[in-house]
């Protein structure tokens, strides 16, 4: 309202309890603690001053999120937080970058607004995929419009990036990018925060006595990841809590892995491995949405699987698909003809479906990523040649990010 106390507005008007007020420094935006959209605990949300739909920045429903405050230059919110929903808990303060959006030259202000839309994603012309070795600094001098990358440097929850980091990351001096978070859903990472060394403490690739029975034998092509029955209730919750560690780092979205381990397991004899594992994927991009309703699923691999399940589509923002061109019988080889008209054929399925489709081919010879990134091109998809071990900031000669 004006300070005569006339020109009342609402800016808020949805059914929560919104709280804790304050200005953006140049007065476009409302930083306010609420329980919008039925949250357990109070979050940190942003809303235009004229009004408008609140944009959530913290993420977590343990916590009770309050008091928000705007850093003068307005790169920072501080607020208070505390577990639970009893107010005599004792609280601590925080901070967190204010997330995605547009520099305002007077203050420097960066407004939250939402990357991973339909439309930010089908204008995604190249990308990179690294896990290791990563730089973030260096990744984001690049141009690349979306990065696929680990949440963590070493893999586990020690060195994972924080929320500023990924937040400098998606707004750096390369420009926006949207940020998408490597996810193996169909193996267990021995690596991983959920790992317990008692489930394989002979490293014989056998799960111990007392091992989850989800649990399953070592792949023998990659040490330390162990196939898992994915159907499983308990692993689907780790799933969950992984996804929410995403989330809370503030990623796009997530880029899932193995997913065709529903054909080993329908080799075994589970006649609903594919429909299992369809279900699965589902199931984590509506438990994303419930607190991101952009955020990204993109499955790796196995795009049979749109064929055999039509509404996996449904399910999924868009797919990577490996050695399409280069590298299903060794790097740098050329796939068999055969293999690629084939997973081009299912490919199309989610280009036909409006869904971004990205292509990785293990190559490095000039003339070999050439070829790769002009079928892929030609197909209407997105290519991107690189090294098998994902450890490389690879930009190709002539395929330069714009």
């Amino acid at each position: 309202m004006a300070p005569t106390g006339s020109d009342i507005r609402p800016v808020t008007t949805a059914p929560s309890s919104d709280t804790d007020a304050s200005w953006s420094p140049d007065g476009r935006w409302v930083v306010y603690s609420s329980n919008y959209g039925g949250l357990p605990t109070p979050n940190i949300l942003v809303v235009p001053a004229e009004s408008g739909t609140p944009i959530r920045v913290t993420r977590d429903d343990t916590h009770a999120d309050g008091a928000p405050s705007w850093s003068p230059d307005g790169k920072w919110l501080a607020f208070e937080s505390h577990l639970g929903q009893d107010e005599d808990t004792p609280s601590a303060l925080w901070r967190i970058p204010v997330p995605e959006g547009v520099c305002d030259e007077e203050f420097h202000v960066y407004l939250p607004l939402a990357l991973t839309t339909s439309s930010d994603l089908s204008a995604v012309n190249d990308f990179l995929y690294q896990l290791q070795n990563l730089d973030l600094t260096a990744i984001g001098d690049t141009a690349y419009d979306l990065v696929i990358m680990d949440y963590s440097a070493e893999g586990d929850d020690e060195t994972a990036f924080t929320p500023a980091q990924i937040a400098a990351l998606q707004h750096s001096p390369g420009g926006a990018r949207i940020v998408l978070a490597y996810m193996s859903i169909g193996e267990a990472e021995n690596y991983r925060f959920y790992w317990d060394e008692g489930w394989d403490a002979d490293g014989d690739g056998q799960p111990d006595a007392g091992a989850p029975p989800w649990l399953d034998v070592e792949n023998p092509h990659w040490e330390g990841n162990y196939k898992v029955r994915y159907w499983d209730p308990a692993w689907q919750t780790i799933i969950l809590s992984y996804t929410n560690r995403l989330l809370s780092a503030g990623f796009d979205g997530a880029y899932l892995d193995i997913i065709d381990a529903y054909e080993y397991y329908a080799e075994q004899g589970r006649a609903t491995a594919s429909q299992d594992m369809a279900d699965f994927v589902a199931a984590i991009r509506a438990h994303a949405r419930a607190s991101d309703p952009n955020f990204a699923v993109f499955p790796q691999n196995a795009p049979e699987l749109a064929a055999e399940i039509p509404a996996y589509l449904s399910s999924v923002d868009g797919i990577g698909q490996e050695d399409i061109y280069y590298g299903y019988d060794d790097d740098d080889v050329m796939t068999p003809p055969a293999i690629t008209a084939e997973l081009e054929g299912y490919l199309d399925l989610f280009r036909n479906a409006g869904k971004l489709v990205l292509t990785v081919d293990y190559a490095t010879t000039p003339a070999h990523v050439d070829d790769a990134y002009a079928k892929s091109q030609a197909k209407g998809y997105v290519p991107f040649c690189t090294v098998r071990d994902l450890d490389q900031l690879i930009i190709n000669p002539g395929h330069e990010p714009d």
